[in-house]
């Protein structure tokens, strides 16, 4: 048997990460490249209109700056060629075969001169404007080899120009290092870019199955991003989709700040709980949206530049919406604070490491995409974690929505079962008002006015023991009634009622051979709310003159309950949804007497409960039709002599 330890396998997964990075930064520290700019001369030209040759002429050459007296590395969007040149000395007693350039993908012009007294010797030509092809090593990153002689110096010129943001890497490796970095920075992106499919196919499924809005905007936004670093990195030149440049990777850009904003209002719901924050938001969003329609129609250096300016303007807002709903006590507020918080603190690390406050090493210029994956992550758990706290809240929802209704079913049985008694009550009170010299009058009157009270005090323990059924506190026990009593309450409840009306009550009970008439299930409930309702329904809706029969018989050998009447009958559509407790089915009877069309579902509900069936059959009643009336029919279970207490499922 093969047992799964996830804590085991959790840890390891975790000791594989790290190894994954921290092993390769450690064998690249070990081959470690040499940094050429502390020792280049620089000089920026603003109109990037010079070639090699200008750069040469004493006038423009005595322009070049030491960069170590301005060590700026990083030039942002700009139309500028920056031109640098190094000299690099070979002391070693043997030739050495160098690798000189970038390790940057992005630059749209990255030539390499070898010069020598004057004259231009050699010419490398690199960067994305020129066809992966015609490249000299046919790479995305613009790395060229040359061989120094040993002893010799030889000076290098570099031509660098990027229709994306200009930031300076010039190193010298060796054909070890050089071939080390190249696959750590593939492995890097590639880890990165399964990381975001992986993400985005993950919420992809989900909104297809829970159709969650949040999961669509999170999709939109890594696609966004995803995209933008395969165009960036130069892999779609390796892959031969030459028809997205470098130049697209902006747009592409662009387009994550609208996206990240329409997700932060969504996710937090900000529109709901802060419209401050939701009408600033708006509003950036439409600038941010024309940030990214000028980046389209309007591509170079300012669009560029206002594409930066958005995305740290999105950052800010969308950092600020976590934590107003952290702040608020929204958990999962917390995660997606948290990550982009982590996103952000290592896009300050790049940005330190392109204007030269940190070392250029593989974490600072990778810290971008590591944040990215960090931050998408624990999105992506926030949103897990808050669609189930909306389950959670939805299911907290509904039971409170039926424990409502349950305390509502209550109150209803307690007002529709105590109208008779109470009508018994009323009458008895009349009568006994009426004749106070005649003594036994006045003895049936209370007799009858304790019978009532008996009858309320048993539909109230009634509505006890439903409140106790419904919240799981007990079950509804089934037993042995006999309904011939049964029908003796019915006719005490009911027959002042049919009096008045001028409608007469016709009882019988078949039980053929057996001793008594009887059935399993609860004596009050069936009394008061089934039968009690059917012939009640039946005295309402039935003319002075008329009869209700109530009969109980065997029929193949199961006990039926049936109740028949003479009256107007019911119409198509009240006969479908008699016993819904969601459509409208009271009317008023032929004296006008008012219903609150309850009575129907719940005689339903109970005999359910006793494991029988209810039929109805009705006939409307039509100008010259003499047959009409409606039908009720309860199949019941037998019960034997000896039978035990049945619950019901």
């Amino acid at each position: 048997m093969i047992v799964f330890d996830l804590k085991s396998f959790r840890t390891k997964l975790l000791f594989w990460l790290l190894a994954s990075f921290v092993l390769p930064v450690d064998a690249l520290a070990k081959q470690a490249s040499v940094d050429l700019l502390p020792r280049a001369f620089v000089f920026e030209d603003t109109n990037g209109s010079l070639e090699i040759d200008d750069i040469l002429d004493p006038k423009i050459h005595s322009q070049f700056k030491a960069f170590k007296d301005n060590p700026k590395r990083s030039y942002g969007f700009t139309r500028s060629t920056v031109w640098v040149y190094v000299d690099v000395h070979n002391r070693s007693d043997k030739d050495q075969v160098r690798y000189l350039g970038s390790i940057r993908p992005e630059i749209s012009t990255f030539n390499m001169y070898h010069v020598q007294d004057g004259q231009v010797q050699q010419v490398w030509l690199g960067g994305a404007s020129v066809p992966i092809e015609d490249r000299v090593e046919s790479t995305r990153l613009n790395l060229f080899q040359d061989e120094i002689p040993k002893g010799a110096t030889k000076r290098y010129y570099f031509q660098v120009r990027s229709d994306l943001s200009v930031s300076l890497v010039l190193q010298s490796s060796t054909r070890d290092t050089y071939f080390f970095q190249h696959q750590i920075a593939d492995i890097t992106h590639f880890f990165y870019i399964g990381s975001m499919f992986s993400l985005i196919i993950y919420s992809i499924f989900f909104y297809v199955s829970l159709r969650d809005r949040n999961f669509l905007y999170y999709s939109l936004f890594g696609i966004s991003i995803t995209i933008s670093d395969i165009v960036y990195s130069g892999f779609l030149e390796m892959w031969g989709f030459s028809f997205l440049g470098h130049e697209h990777a902006v747009i592409f850009l662009a387009s994550s700040p609208p996206l990240s904003i329409i997700y932060g209002i969504s996710f937090i719901q900000v529109r709901q709980l802060y419209p401050k924050l939701f009408y600033l938001g708006a509003v950036l969003g439409l600038v941010v949206t024309g940030v990214f329609l000028l980046s389209i129609v309007m591509p170079g250096p300012l669009a560029g530049s206002l594409v930066m300016m958005s995305q740290f303007f999105s950052m800010l807002y969308v950092i600020s919406v976590g934590f107003h709903g952290f702040r608020n006590g929204n958990k999962s507020a917390g995660l997606y604070l948290s990550g982009w918080g982590l996103f952000a603190g290592c896009l300050i690390v790049w940005i330190m490491g392109n204007v030269g406050s940190l070392p250029k090493n593989y974490f600072v210029a990778f810290a971008p995409i590591f944040g990215n994956i960090v931050e998408m992550t624990m999105t992506a758990i926030a949103l897990s974690f808050q669609f189930n706290q909306m389950k959670e809240d939805q299911f907290q929802k509904e039971i409170a929505t039926r424990e409502t209704d349950s305390l509502r079913t209550l109150v209803q049985v307690v007002c529709h079962d105590i109208a008779n008694p109470l009508s018994v009550i009323s009458g008895s009170h009349r009568v006994a008002s009426r004749f106070k010299d005649d003594q036994e009058k006045q003895s049936k009157a209370w007799d009858r006015v304790g019978r009532a009270s008996k009858s309320i005090e048993a539909i109230i323990n009634q509505v006890r023991r439903m409140q106790a059924i419904k919240v799981g506190k007990q079950e509804l026990v089934l037993e042995p009634v006999d309904v011939a009593v049964v029908f003796k309450e019915v006719e005490f409840n009911l027959e002042h009622k049919a009096r008045s009306k001028g409608v007469q009550l016709v009882f019988s009970i078949d039980k053929g051979k057996r001793p008594a008439f009887k059935v399993m299930a609860d004596e009050t409930s069936l009394a008061h709310d089934v039968v009690n309702n059917f012939v009640s329904n039946a005295i309402k809706f039935s003319d002075s003159g008329c009869h209700v029969w109530i009969e109980a018989f065997f029929r193949d050998g199961k006990p039926v309950i049936r109740v028949k009447d003479e009256g107007i009958g019911m119409p198509p559509d009240i006969l479908d949804s008699v016993f819904s407790e969601n459509k409208k089915t009271s009317r008023r009877g032929t004296n006008q007497e008012a219903g609150t069309g309850f009575g129907m579902p719940l005689a339903k509900y109970f005999v359910d409960k006793y494991g029988g069936e209810v039929e109805i059959t009705s006939k409307e009643a039509r100008e010259g039709d003499s047959e009409h009336g409606t039908c009720i029919e309860v199949t019941l279970t037998e019960a034997t002599e000896n039978p035990e207490l049945q619950k019901a499922s």
